[in-house]
């Protein structure tokens, strides 16, 4: 079992993410979106796939939120959404991956311990 995210760590994500979304409504031609990838590898990797699950749906509101209050490049709203939802798609993938990847991590760890003693 992975460690549960802790508000303090939340509070910190969102705020990272937060600011990514504030540069990204900033610049009219250059999505921000792949950095939203940092802060969901490292609470999927700490606490697993649920919390990596939240950051991602955070990520989404604030890619919206952004979006909405600054304007987006895409030529229509559907074509808009449609990119927003593989961007979550993706980051929930990654989450996925890398809660397994953390999990694979632990095991592997535990047993080199068993090992060598």
């Amino acid at each position: 079992m992975r460690n549960r995210l802790s508000m303090k760590t939340l509070g910190l994500v969102v705020i990272a993410m937060a600011v990514i979304a504030a540069f990204d409504a900033q610049i009219d031609q250059v999505s921000f979106w792949p950095l939203y990838i940092g802060p969901v590898i490292a609470v999927s990797w700490e606490s697993g796939f649920r919390s990596g699950a939240v950051a991602s749906a955070i990520a989404g509101a604030l890619l919206i939120a952004a979006a909405t209050l600054c304007g987006h490049p895409y030529s229509s709203d559907f074509y808009f959404l449609i990119a927003t939802a593989c961007q979550v798609a993706a980051l929930l993938i990654l989450a996925w991956y890398v809660s397994r990847l953390a999990a694979t991590e632990a095991v592997l760890t535990k047993l080199l311990y068993k090992l060598h003693g």
